[in-house]
């Protein structure tokens, strides 16, 4: 699965940001929440809003897809349907562990540099 949390200390309790990026075509999509941290109500957000995770036989890591690519590989015939877990692909899916850490690597450094310029004037 491809996707990640990302915490700041200086925001207010019970704030958290999760980036999720599709393993299709790598689409990044930001979701910010104000409970504890819970990853069936993550879940069940993107799900709400169309993403798809697939379990790949052979493949211990989870295809997370976006609403375009999930309808994409229901089209091509890799799923039986949107409400299908699994997926076999016709064409090879890449992991997006890489963007992942990229958005959270980025946004650490925005955090840090706010926290750096807070007060200074305009």
């Amino acid at each position: 699965m491809a996707g990640g949390i990302y915490e700041q200390s200086e925001w207010p309790d019970s704030r958290w940001d999760c980036v999720t990026v599709c393993d299709g075509c790598h689409t990044v999509v930001w979701g910010t929440f104000w409970d504890d941290y819970d990853s069936a109500a993550r879940d069940a957000y993107f799900a709400r809003n169309g993403w798809r995770n697939y379990c790949v036989p052979g493949d211990t890591e989870i295809l997370e897809l976006c609403p375009a690519c999930a309808v994409r590989a229901l089209r091509r015939g890799e799923t039986r349907g949107l409400a299908d877990t699994w997926l076999h692909p016709t064409h090879a899916y890449t992991h997006a562990f890489r963007e992942v850490d990229a958005q959270l690597s980025a946004r650490e450094r925005v955090v840090a540099n706010l926290l750096l310029t807070e007060g200074r004037a305009s």
